[in-house]
């Protein structure tokens, strides 16, 4: 039986203050501020599921001030997901998470394959 498992990450997003970079004429509209910093991260945990799915994932994230680039947004989001394999090239995902606010649920499917 797999044993339990912890994960995460973190990371540090820092902006600068390039003011023509933003009006440059074939700029893309920037998801972060100017001059800004954040520093997200998430942690998980991979629960054994004794052969029933192949794995079962619970994860926070935390990105501080989310609503900078997100409008309404919670600095808190949670994710459950449920990964089964459908023979040796194909899994199928199913995610049900926070949106916006943390209180918000939404659900997923997702079906991948390797094409080789």
């Amino acid at each position: 039986m797999p044993s339990l498992r912890v994960y995460g990450e973190a990371a540090m997003i820092v902006t600068g203050t390039n003011d023509d970079l933003a009006t440059a004429p074939n700029a893309v509209k920037p998801e972060y501020a100017e001059d800004t910093n954040y520093f997200p991260f998430f942690v998980g945990l991979e629960i054994p599921t004794a052969g029933l799915l192949n794995n079962l994932f619970v994860e926070m994230e935390y990105i501080g001030d989310r609503e900078d680039f997100k409008k309404d947004a919670d600095n808190m989001a949670w994710t459950v997901a449920a990964v089964k394999k459908l023979g040796d090239k194909t899994k199928a995902q199913f995610s049900v998470y926070s949106e916006n606010k943390i209180k918000d649920v939404a659900a997923a499917l997702r079906i991948s394959t390797t094409i080789q």
